[in-house]
């Protein structure tokens, strides 16, 4: 009587068992189709980040179809080039004519904050890879996967103070740039209040005086310059710097050498010898997504990879991530929930995760720029 209670008790084990293989077999293999919409930059002046942008989100695509075999990614791309009125007719376009599932932004501060004021209208989960303004997530609906602004300058901040050991220091910004502004508000902010004494410097109406301005720095015997902006506005900077032999230590935001990789081939040693703030860096080892996706980004792809390419694989892996784990018929409610979760998502360096306000929380690396390369400084978690 025990054995055969004891065969039973197996087969019953055993056919328990069998439909959670099945099911997970059939979640392996039966056909499924994505529609992610994709708007960034993909002409205009800033069209080198849409393009690298691109080459991360199918680099993410193909990890995911080896993953499994039934994925089908449909890929919508809207083209804004760097107009955040354009960003919102797209928007509007992809929810309601095209009904995607999910939306990635691959623009920066200003484009994707005409995106966020109208986010919670479509009720479609939305997800930044490059956008790092605090306001980017004042709505239910669109998350970032770079870290907030204001975390960035304040670490620049105090990296100056205690590990430079400089008691005063120079910041030019662009006051026409949300982006720039803010992380020119937290530097200087956190840098009075450790004690140091801060020049501030807008140059969105001055482009033509780089020349007299740091002229005048020189004489007053700065030793650093902050620099939060676009690449176009540090390559004038760097030039003008060269032109007059000021040698300042100086220090760019997230993404500038990627910004200088892709529009100054011809000149590719601007950056050389500054610090730079950045979401990655070239001396950490590859988490294990990271060595699946750079064996995939080679194979198709013949060009480097930038933090703005590593951003977008990262931000696309996020999205088709939070839709698997919601199923075949996912619902968007569920995606947004999944995305907002606080459970980690695997990076290309490091985890992070995205909690219920849409804000990552990931470490911001410091490095020294040689050769084109983020030589690693220091990790902040």
């Amino acid at each position: 009587m025990s054995r055969l209670y004891t065969q039973i008790i197996i087969c019953l084990i055993v056919i328990a068992l069998l439909p959670s293989c099945d099911n997970e077999v059939a979640r392996k293999s039966t056909p499924v189709t994505v529609k992610l919409g994709v708007i960034g930059p993909f002409s205009g002046e800033n069209k080198h980040w849409g393009e690298s942008g691109m080459q991360g989100v199918h680099t993410a695509v193909a990890f995911h179809q080896k993953r499994n075999s039934g994925l089908r990614v449909e890929i919508i791309k809207e083209d804004v080039r760097s107009d955040p009125a354009q960003a919102e007719i797209a928007l509007a376009k992809l929810a309601i004519q095209d009904q995607v599932d999910a939306v990635l932004v691959l623009s920066g501060s200003k484009t994707t904050l005409g995106i966020a004021k109208t986010a919670d209208r479509y009720k479609i989960p939305i997800v930044s890879t490059l956008a790092s303004h605090p306001g980017v997530t004042n709505n239910d609906w669109l998350s970032q996967i770079i870290f907030d602004d204001r975390a960035q300058g304040t670490v620049a901040a105090l990296f100056v103070m205690d590990e430079l050991l400089l008691e005063s220091a120079a910041i030019i910004w662009d006051g026409g740039d949300p982006h720039s502004t803010v992380l020119a508000e937290y530097f200087k902010r956190t840098y009075q209040e450790a004690g140091g004494s801060v020049i501030s410097i807008d140059i969105s109406a001055r482009q033509q005086d780089y020349n007299k301005i740091l002229n005048q720095l020189q004489k007053n015997k700065v030793e650093f310059i902050y620099l939060p902006m676009e690449g176009r506005h540090v390559a004038s900077f760097e030039q003008s710097v060269r032109e007059i032999g000021f040698k300042p230590q100086s220090m760019v935001s997230d993404g500038v050498l990627s910004q200088m990789m892709l529009e100054y081939k011809d000149n590719p040693n601007l950056l050389e010898g500054m610090l730079a703030t950045d979401i990655y860096t070239n001396e950490v080892p590859l988490s294990e997504f990271g060595k699946s996706v750079s064996i995939k980004f080679k194979k198709l792809f013949d060009t480097p990879a930038t933090t703005i390419t590593a951003l977008g694989c990262e931000g696309a892996h996020v999205v088709l991530t939070a839709l698997h784990n919601c199923g075949r018929d996912p619902q968007s409610e569920c995606v947004n929930r999944m995305i907002r979760s606080g459970n980690d998502f695997e990076g290309i360096l490091d985890s992070f995760f995205i909690g219920l306000d849409g804000k990552a929380q990931r470490p911001v690396y410091i490095n020294k720029i040689r050769n084109q390369r983020l030589r690693f400084l220091l990790k902040v978690n």
